[in-house]
């Protein structure tokens, strides 16, 4: 029979050989549970697919048709406003591939080992693809000056909804690890480049050119219309176009040249005031002015490359000649068979003269200048070479004064009878003394 003692032994060993089961079946019970944890994560793993380094992985031993299918079925979702438009991979592209399944190995940090299998996309062809979708889309307009209907003007920009379809290729291959490819094609779009001159910059540009013009002093006004067909648009700058430099030049000579013409004072009619104090018109001669159509010309051109507007605008001219008779002139009078020769207004020569036979080699009338002076000559013409010392010319046909040794006499009538061959016949001592005494330019008025 035990004892009370022995009886206390073998209960208390009952007790620890049930609190061992129950250990070992918390123990088994965690196990369990910690390897259905990690079954249940893997097999959700297996219908996911992971993105590093740029490749696609899948968990070792997926079926090749099933990653297959999953890539190639995948939905892309391309939004743009309230239009959604949903895409296939495989209607995308056609172009991917499956790169075998015994590659490296890849390990998760739950340590499971991943076998990689790299699915590998020409992106060029994706890209084409994709190109479709730009298709009477438009691409960003820059604020640019343009020529309309002879008018330069500006264009404002304005944002257009051309994609960067390789942008977009890259973020639909990058995004194939998502649960749902969507994707904003607004994010797509073109950037402007904030880098562009704004349209309010150009406009003061095209103002500029627009308000140009040359005003003249005869009213006429040369304004930026007339020109632009000749001008271009060069750095946002509208500038003459080096193309057409030679016709344009031609172009404004001609413009030009017809609406300056009232500058042209040679050969018109000129007041003047008499030795005896009438007063008289006299028209004709080389006197006066003409602007020069070249280099006014290229006055303008200069003008129009810096666009300086000018006003109050006399033509460059010709000469140095004034607009109105100096007050220092040589005087000849037909009627009379004398001439005066004045500086600053004073009397300083006077002589008899014996001008061109009348009726038959008469003597130009008009406004004349001394054009040239030589000191001695041979004068010649139909039947007769003559010398003379003194010579100085007042037109291109051979017409001047200079002296007359083989005459005896001079004024009166002898010119209606026994005149010259259209030059100013002087006395031989007056001729060296005007001679010496006149300049080249000086004026000489014949009535």
């Amino acid at each position: 029979m035990e004892s009370n003692t022995e009886k206390e032994v073998t209960g208390q060993k009952k007790v620890d050989k049930v609190k061992r089961l129950n250990r070992g079946l918390l123990i088994t019970g965690i196990v369990v549970s910690v390897m259905l944890i990690l079954f249940l994560i893997m097999h959700s793993l297996q219908f996911k697919v992971a993105n590093y380094d740029g490749k696609l992985y899948f968990k070792k031993g997926m079926n090749l048709e099933y990653v297959e299918k999953l890539i190639a079925d995948k939905p892309v979702v391309l939004k743009e406003g309230d239009k959604e438009t949903t895409f296939k991979v495989k209607d995308l592209c056609d172009t991917y591939e499956l790169v075998g399944m015994d590659a490296e190995q890849f390990r998760f940090k739950l340590f499971c080992n991943i076998n990689k299998l790299e699915v590998g996309f020409e992106t060029e062809k994706l890209s084409e693809k994709l190109s479709e979708l730009n298709d009477g889309r438009t691409e960003n307009v820059y604020a640019g000056i343009y020529l309309e209907d002879n008018q330069f003007v500006v264009k404002e920009e304005k944002q257009g909804n051309y994609l960067d379809v390789e942008k977009l290729a890259a973020d639909i291959i990058s995004s194939l690890d998502e649960e749902d490819v969507s994707l904003n094609l607004k994010d797509y779009y073109y950037k402007m480049d904030t880098s562009k001159i704004s349209g309010d910059e150009l406009q003061k540009e095209v103002d500029k050119y627009n308000e140009f013009k040359i005003a003249y002093t005869n009213g006429y006004t040369l304004t930026s219309d007339l020109l632009s067909s000749y001008m271009k648009v060069q750095d946002n700058k509208i500038v003459p176009d080096e193309t057409k430099s030679e016709e344009f030049f031609k172009y404004v000579d001609k413009l030009i040249e017809k609406e300056l013409l009232s500058y042209d004072t040679i050969g018109g009619t000129w007041s003047f005031t008499t030795h005896d104090g009438q007063q008289i018109q006299v028209t004709g001669g080389t006197w006066g002015d003409y602007f020069d159509s070249d280099k006014e010309t290229e006055f303008v051109m200069s003008q129009l490359e810096k666009l300086e507007s000018v006003s109050d605008r006399e033509p460059v001219k010709s000469t140095d000649m004034e607009d109105v008779l100096p007050n220092t002139y040589l005087e000849v009078s037909l009627a009379e068979q004398h001439m005066w020769y004045y500086e600053n207004g004073e009397l300083k020569l006077e002589s008899d003269v014996v001008t061109g036979t009348k009726g038959r080699m008469d003597t130009p009338v008009g406004v004349y200048f001394i054009s040239e002076k030589i000191d001695g000559k041979y004068l010649r013409g139909p039947g007769y070479k003559t010398w003379v010392d003194k010579w100085m010319r007042i037109t291109n046909q051979g017409h001047g004064f200079h002296d007359a040794s083989w005459r005896g006499r001079f004024g009166g009538k002898i010119y209606t009878y026994d005149g010259s061959h259209g030059c100013i016949n002087l006395p031989k001592k007056f001729a060296y003394t005007l001679y010496n005494t006149i300049k080249v330019n000086d004026c000489v008025v014949i009535y």
